[in-house]
């Protein structure tokens, strides 16, 4: 037995199945265009909030990169100093000792020579015993020693002039 279906009276039924079947797919399709919408949005935001630590965080490591290379390039620019002015003293040093040395062959050396003796007695006491050597004396007691030399004198001197002098005071 064949059954004969009549298409005519099935299609308010095959009608009412496609219209349900459109509804649910236009729905499905606007809840998924919805949640996509929302997961773009999301990632959208979370794309910008990641660009703008990952700004902050470089301005900041730039930042910290930077004040490095200034401390560095200041304590160059310090040692470069100290030793330009290490180099200048040395050589005020020098012409200063030898221009002080040129005073042994004079006249004025004795008296000068007196006069430094004196000095090394009353920090040693009177009865240390005072030994010449090449440009000056050494005077000992107890223990205790004083070099008063045409050297240390230069030495003195020039220390004292340049500790006065603001130029040379860091």
């Amino acid at each position: 037995m064949k059954l004969v279906v009549d298409q005519h009276a099935l299609a308010p039924l095959r009608n009412a199945l496609l219209a349900r079947a459109r509804a649910d797919a236009a729905a499905c399709l606007a809840r998924t265009l919805s949640e996509t919408t929302t997961e773009l949005d999301a990632a959208r935001d979370a794309a910008e909030k990641s660009a703008l630590e990952a700004r902050l965080c470089g301005e900041t490591e730039a930042a910290t990169a930077v004040a490095i290379d200034d401390a560095m390039v200041r304590r160059q620019v310090h040692a470069v100093l100290l030793a330009a002015r290490r180099s200048v003293y040395e050589q005020l040093q020098q012409q200063t000792r030898n221009d002080v040395r040129q005073l042994h062959g004079e006249p004025v050396y004795r008296d000068l020579r007196d006069a430094m003796t004196n000095a090394g007695r009353s920090l040693i006491g009177p009865d240390a015993t005072v030994r010449d050597v090449g440009d000056g004396c050494v005077i000992e007691a107890a223990g205790r020693r004083v070099e008063v030399t045409l050297g240390s004198l230069a030495d003195w001197a020039l220390d004292g002039v340049l500790a006065d002098s603001p130029e040379w005071t860091p």
